[in-house]
């Protein structure tokens, strides 16, 4: 007989292991003859593993995360072999700690780049996490650099980097370099604002609205026309011009070191003036009829004087206001309540109104004149006369009061009647007058007169009673006025009952069992006689009617049992009758009408309800409402299965057995005790349903009612075994999977662990989506999706061990319609190389793709993104695929993140917008030299516009200043490369003009003089600048001293400003000076050598497009000129000039930064110019008939600009001057210049002067 083999551990799932852990694990046989031999028969170990065949041991050290199956088998002594499947997982280790890179800055964020840990723990790392110090703010990303937002500006960080992957964090890497994230300097926008001031006030600071960068000044660039705007720092006042109201405008400018921003609107209102009256708006005080009135309205708030009118509305009769002192005064004639408006106009016809109401009350009338008194029966009638004063208003009523007694009555004329006097008493009267001024004064007495009473005859009024059916006696409450009544009698009888008098009373009595209407009439009598009839309505109401039992709910009925419940009136006149008049008794049951019982035998189980009316002996009627419940006979319900052992379960398997009963009335209602740990039982189907929790063997008990009633019940007793189960883990665990997309491939693995040898997938419940294939030995879901697999999709997976254990996860996925999409990509740029072109249909979706585009390029100076279709490039043995190709160019001087934004087509339509992100790193090579290209273009530019612009007056000058006759000299020079101002006066000069001004001959002739000379250019030059214009300003001034009439010496200083951009979006920006000694001397009659030494240095600043800096400079400039001045006859004069200028400028090391904080270094230069040139003008005088004189110049120069010069230079001039008699001047001219790098420029000269 053949042995078999068996194995320790069983087969199934080995100890798992762990990367870079030490793992043993023996396999041992028995059952066969020993020595064993081992060998691996299917399957593999994990990497790193390895298999002893003598001793079954599994040792060594995993260096690969992952599920691992494989077969054992084993060959005793005498060669029977066995085999055992096992499978052993390997878990990842956390990957190890980065390797920190360079950290830069940026505006709030900085840049981190890092190299990936030398070991992953043996798992794909999913993400790396870069954490700031201070602050542990954290950004993560896929691959390096990350950048690190949210960063505060002027706060020093490090960083560090940490990788993740599926077993968590690795530890983190050192520490990264320290880097301050800094702002950008924006510049400044001005907007535009409204304000609102008042008129005649004074330092009204206006609220400006100054967005972008932080104003380091502000200034009024145009002037208001009412009033004055004035800065200082970053406000501005303004002060409206006095007595001015209305609109008003200025603008202004915010400067910072950015420069000053466009000018903005500032629109001002000026409010006119309020008044303010005195007394205010409002009631003035009560004027009266007849008196003197006075009250003076002032105004204030305006510019006095004021005048006042009545603008509206009218004053009372009799009063008046003074236009010019605003007082109301007069004796007002007529009362009444005045409304009207008073407008004060002030000095500068500003207007103020005030509205007011004035009442004028009136007097109290005079004493009506009395007439006669006339008695009556307690009253008496008082006759009188109006009084001839009414006081200035309507009498509103008359008062008469009696004496004795002080009795009053009112009315509105004569006569009033007094009434409640004492019959028998003498009464006088008196009368006053009332209007709304009050009461005037008495009468004077009337005549005496005493009331006496007179007997009235009685008055019967109708009125109405209500009495019970069948009662007695009923007392009626009569109603009798007029004269007292001695008695009172039936007139007409009642027709329902009986009405009696006795004396001034009467009783009534209704007919027995009658209820419903009567009546009757009845008089009263005294000495005068009787009344006239009047009518007593009587109301009888019925007979309210009792139950026994009460409405209500009767004793209840069972079905087949005998049934008796009485029901007896009471209230009214028996005997009585009974009906039921609404609704049904129970079948089987009946209503006896003479003695109200209910008897019988019920048939039909339910609730009844119905109304029973009683019927009394005068047909008077009560009902009352009642319910009565028959019940079904009891029964005992059966339950099935009746009981005994239900379906076993198993711990974590979902379980159901159903339980259900019968005999009863339904719907039952089920409950059951001693259930096992994770099953309840359905309350309304008696269904046991959940997933056991617990193994172990359970006794239960199911109790079950109907819905009869009484209720019914029934029970069972039952036992439910509960098997322990198999474990199992899903990967995922469930939940939703990640998205698919109809008509495009999918994968995802699902993955169990647990149980016993091999697993089995299946989908247990559910759909998967159309296409997609589970397999059923890995667990794998496979595409590709149909096209119409669109939508959401739920399903279980069910895994089944060798066991036949189960488990199951529940999954969902959504399949999204087949769409273009456009994925992300970011490629990695080394410094100075340029990427390969990416291929942008690989992972997009929704193919064949028929167009593409580009979205964006940012930021746009980064570089030049093309679109390439078709490309097919050698990739190993084979070509690449054809497709849309994206190309980058990087800029060389950018570095850090470009983002190119991309979009693909197909007959589906436009893909959503994908990015590529270049990592960039600059040319530092490449950005040194153009920079150092910059700065020395920048110099010798700087160089030529010093040397053309530069003044220093010498001799020949000093005496045209000290014969001029205008105190200022201007001159403008537009040409092909700029625009030239310039402006120069003297002490000199000015001293000159007002002595000629004066009519004062003879010149200037003090040996010290001041003087200032300037020049503002805007040039340009094509190859550099392209289409920008640069600026160029220069100021000169100094002082000089005539040592004798040949011999001049003095000290100047000069002051340069140049702004230069290009035409590679950069701009240098430079502030220069020079300072030193110069002389004069007359060598020669009209013949001056002239010659300065100038010592000086420049600050300088670097704005391009990424790179920023600074540079100092040094200079020196000797500058030497032999000059004449010869008349070749009385009209015509030569000036020639032969002049040499040697300038020296060193440029000291200096660096740039860019933005993300790198830094270039540059050698400072030295240039060097010496320019030598030879020039003469002439002039010739003409003076016409009409005393015009005319003056035509001609002009030429050539020199030679050596050294870092741009050699041979030269320059044309022509220009025209007409004097004419009216003192008029009109100067033009012509030049042109040409440098020997081909620079050339074409310029022309206006003045038109007038001496006053």
């Amino acid at each position: 007989m053949t042995p078999t083999i068996t194995f320790n551990p069983p087969a199934g799932t080995l100890t798992a292991a762990t990367v870079d852990t030490s793992y043993s694990q023996t396999v041992t046989a028995s059952g066969g003859a020993t020595p064993y031999s081992y060998t691996v028969t299917s399957g593999t170990l994990p990497a790193g593993l390895s298999f002893d065949t003598t001793t079954g041991a599994i040792t060594g050290t995993p260096t690969t995360a992952g599920s691992f199956s494989f077969t054992v088998t084993a060959t005793d002594a005498n060669s029977v072999t066995g085999a055992a499947s096992y499978s052993l997982a390997v878990a990842a280790a956390v990957p190890g700690a980065p390797v920190i890179g360079t950290a830069t800055a940026g505006d709030g964020q900085a840049s981190v780049a890092f190299t990936a840990p030398a070991n992953n723990g043996g798992a794909t790392i999913t993400g790396y996490t870069v954490t700031s110090s201070p602050g542990g703010i954290t950004a993560t990303g896929s691959a390096s650099p990350i950048t690190v937002t949210g960063l505060t500006n002027g706060t020093a960080y490090t960083f560090t980097v940490t990788a993740s992957n599926s077993a968590g964090t690795g530890s983190a890497s050192s520490a990264s370099n320290s880097v301050t994230p800094t702002a950008a300097l924006q510049a400044p926008v001005a907007n535009a604002v409204s304000a609102t001031v008042s008129a005649n006030s004074s330092n009204n600071t206006i609220t400006l609205n100054i967005t972008g960068g932080a104003a380091t000044s502000v200034a009024v660039a145009s002037a208001a026309s009412h009033g004055t705007a004035a800065a200082d720092g970053t406000s501005i006042t303004y002060i409206p011009i006095a007595g001015y109201s209305g609109s008003d405008s200025f603008t202004y400018t915010a400067t910072n070191a950015t420069g000053p921003s466009s000018p903005a609107t500032v629109t001002i209102t000026v409010t006119a003036p309020t008044f303010t009256f005195n007394p205010g708006a409002g009631t003035l005080t009560v004027a009266t009829v007849g008196t003197s009135y006075s009250q003076t309205v002032a105004a204030s708030g305006g510019a006095t004087p004021y005048s006042y009118a009545v603008t509206s509305g009218t004053l009372p009769a009799g009063l008046s206001l003074d236009t010019t002192t605003g007082a109301i005064t007069g004796t007002p004639t007529t009362t009444g309540s005045f409304s009207f408006t008073i407008t004060a106009t002030d000095a500068n016809s500003v207007t103020g109104a005030a509205s007011y109401s004035l009442a004028v009350a009136a007097a109290v009338p005079g004493a009506p004149v009395i007439g006669t008194a006339t008695a009556g029966d307690g009253q008496a009638s008082v006759a009188f006369t109006a009084p001839a004063n009414n006081g200035g208003a309507t009498i509103t009523g008359y008062t008469v009061t009696s004496s004795p007694g002080g009795i009053t009555a009112t009315g509105s004329a004569s006569p009033i009647t007094v009434t409640g006097l004492t019959n028998g008493t003498a009464y006088t009267f008196t009368v006053t007058a009332s209007n709304s001024a009050g009461t005037g004064s008495a009468s004077s007495a009337s005549n005496s007169v005493t009331p006496t009473a007179a007997l009235q005859a009685p008055v019967a009024n109708a009125v109405s009673a209500t009495v019970s059916a069948n009662s007695s006696n009923n007392t009626i409450t009569l109603n009798i006025t007029g004269g007292a009544a001695t008695s009172v009698a039936v007139a007409s009888a009642a027709s329902h009952g009986t009405a009696a008098a006795d004396g001034t009373s009467i009783t009534y009595i209704p007919i027995a069992g009658y209820s419903g209407s009567d009546s009757f009439t009845y008089t009263a009598t005294n000495a005068t006689g009787p009344s006239s009839p009047a009518t007593v309505t009587i109301t009888v109401t019925a007979p309210s009617f009792s139950f026994s039992p009460s409405a209500g709910t009767l004793t209840a009925a069972t079905v087949g049992t005998a049934y008796s419940q009485a029901i007896t009136a009471s209230g009214g006149t028996a005997p009585y009758s009974y009906a039921v008049t609404l609704g049904t008794l129970p079948a089987g049951l009946s209503l006896d009408t003479t003695t109200g019982a209910i008897t019988g035998t019920p048939t039909t189980a339910g609730s009844f309800s119905f109304t029973i009316t009683a019927t009394d002996a005068n047909s008077v009627n009560g009902a009352a409402s009642y319910s009565l419940a028959v019940a079904e006979p009891s029964v005992t319900l059966t339950l099935s299965p009746s009981s005994g052992a239900l379906a076993a379960g198993a711990v974590g398997t979902t379980y159901s057995q159903s339980i259900s009963a019968s005999s009863g009335t339904a719907p039952y209602t089920y409950s059951a005790s001693g259930l096992p740990d994770g099953l309840s039982l359905d309350a309304s189907t008696g269904a046991v349903t959940g997933t056991p929790t617990t193994a172990g063997s359970y006794a239960i008990t199911v109790t079950v009612t109907d819905s009869a009633s009484p209720a019914n019940s029934g029970s069972g007793s039952y036992t439910i075994a509960v098997n322990a189960a198999a474990s199992f883990a899903f990967s995922p665990s469930g939940g939703a999977l990640k998205e698919a997309m109809a008509g495009e491939a999918y994968s995802q693995q699902i993955t169990a662990t647990g149980g016993t040898g091999s697993l089995v997938y299946s989908v247990a419940s559910g759909s998967l989506p159309k296409g997609m294939v589970l397999n059923i030995s890995t667990g794998a879901l496979n595409g590709p999706l149909d096209a119409t697999a669109e939508g959401d999709y739920a399903f279980s997976i069910q895994v089944r061990d060798g066991s036949s254990a189960t488990a199951a996860a529940n999954y969902t996925v959504k399949v999204a319609a087949r769409a273009v999409t456009a994925p992300d990509y970011v490629v990695q740029v080394p410094a100075g190389s340029t990427p390969s072109n990416v291929y942008l249909n690989k992972n997009a979706t929704g193919g064949p793709f028929n167009g593409a585009d580009i979205v964006s390029v940012q930021p746009p100076e980064a570089g030049t993104a093309t679109l390439i279709q078709g490309e097919v490039a050698a990739v190993s043995a084979s070509a690449a695929p054809i497709g849309w190709y994206l190309k980058f160019t990087p800029n060389p001087a950018y570095s850090g993140q470009a983002f190119i934004s991309y979009r693909l087509s197909s007959t589906l339509g436009t893909s959503n917008a994908g990015t590529v992100t270049y990592n960039i790193n600059f040319n530092a090579q490449e950005v040194a030299s153009d920079i150092d290209s910059l700065v020395h273009s920048f110099v010798r530019t700087r160089q030529n516009l010093i040397a053309s612009s530069i003044k220093v007056p010498g001799l020949l000058e000093r005496g045209r200043m000290a014969r001029a006759t205008t105190p200022l000299t201007t001159r403008m020079s537009p040409s092909t490369q700029g625009m030239t101002f310039g402006f120069s006066t003297s002490l000199a000069q000015m001293e000159s003009a007002r002595d000629a001004a004066d009519g004062v001959g003879g010149g200037y002739s003090s040996p010290f003089n001041i003087w200032i000379d300037g020049v503002l250019l805007a040039h340009n030059d094509e190859k550099i600048n392209g289409n920008k214009w640069g600026s160029f300003a220069m100021i000169n001034f100094g002082a000089d001293y005539l040592l004798n009439e040949r011999a001049l010496v003095g000290l100047s200083f000069h002051y340069d400003r140049m702004r230069d951009p290009t035409d590679e979006d950069a701009t240098l920006t430079g502030n220069g000076w020079l300072a030193g000694p110069y002389t004069s001397f007359e060598i020669s009659k009209g013949l001056f050598w002239d010659a300065s030494l100038l010592y000086g240095g420049s600050s300088n600043t670097i704005d391009t497009q990424f790179w920023d800096g600074n540079f100092d400079t040094r200079r020196w400039m000797f500058d030497s000129s032999v000059k004449g001045r010869w008349s070749l006859d009385d009209r015509t004069m030569l000036t020639p000039k032969l002049r040499a200028v040697y300038l020296s400028e060193a440029v000291e090391d200096y660096t740039v930064k860019n933005s993300t904080g790198d830094i270039i270094d540059l050698d400072g230069f030295t240039t060097e110019q010496l320019r030598v040139s030879l020039g003469a003008e002439i002039a010739r005088s003409y003076t016409l008939a009409n005393g015009v004189n005319l003056t035509p110049k001609l002009g030429f120069s050539t020199g030679f600009a050596g050294l870092d010069g741009a050699g041979a230079f030269g320059q044309l001039s022509a220009s025209i001057s007409m004097q004419t008699a009216e003192d008029w001047a009109i100067d033009s001219s012509i030049l042109f210049n040409i440098e020997g790098d081909g620079d050339k420029s074409v310029g022309a000269k206006v003045g038109v002067f007038r001496k006053f």
